[in-house]
């Protein structure tokens, strides 16, 4: 009876660690970019952004909605965040549907459509094992000199703390020390639920153990 019961808990611990060790699957992916500081209309004010970054964020998993393989063509439900000290931005949400798109030669952001965009032109240097699937994506080495980059909004840009870029805009960025870097990174830490179930197989398996030792 207590062999039995044992192999019962050992089995169950095994099972826990075998799903505690299972990684996760999407792996989340963040293209940050830093620029020069440009002048724009933030909050009906024109008005230096001051040193200024942007992160556009999505994960492996999310599906391209694009229509074909093209520069403007492949799109991913993604999160924007800016920070800009002098605009009061610290890693702030755009509050809109937002995409990230790849192409050969660019990447950037849109809302709803090209209207209101951010454009960087990087070159060919991101490359994919299948098209444009983010799960294979090859990460480059180090951050990326853009080309050349431009920013339109033809509606404004609102965030999460009720501020905005204001409607209106087309600005080319200085290539001045402006570069993308593309992180990406696999996630094999368990979740707290499944480290429980580990905790509570080998536990059991250790209370079998002492009872049939005894």
């Amino acid at each position: 009876m207590k062999s039995s019961l044992l192999k019962r808990m050992l089995g169950f611990a095994v099972v826990s660690y075998c799903i505690a060790i299972t990684p996760v699957q999407a792996a989340p992916i963040s293209i940050d970019f830093e620029f020069s500081p440009i002048t724009v209309s933030f909050n009906g004010v024109t008005q230096s952004t001051g040193n200024i970054s942007m992160s556009i964020v999505t994960d492996t998993n999310t599906p391209n909605i694009g229509s074909g393989f093209s520069d403007f063509n492949n799109f991913y439900s993604a999160d924007v965040y800016f920070t800009a000290p002098a605009l009061g931005l610290n890693n702030t949400r755009v509050n809109m549907t937002t995409d990230l798109y790849f192409g050969s030669s660019i990447v950037g952001f849109r809302v709803t459509d090209f209207g209101t965009i951010f454009t960087a032109f990087i070159g060919p240097v991101l490359s994919f094992g299948s098209a444009f699937d983010l799960s294979t994506l090859v990460v480059p080495q180090g951050p990326i000199a853009l080309s050349g980059t431009f920013f339109r909004t033809t509606q404004a840009i609102t965030f999460e703390n009720g501020s905005s870029f204001d409607s209106g805009a087309f600005v080319a960025l200085s290539d001045r020390q402006n570069t993308v870097t593309v992180g990406f990174a696999t996630n094999d830490v368990p979740e707290p639920g499944t480290l429980m179930l580990l905790a509570v197989g080998l536990l059991a398996a250790s209370c079998a153990a002492r009872r049939k030792s005894a």
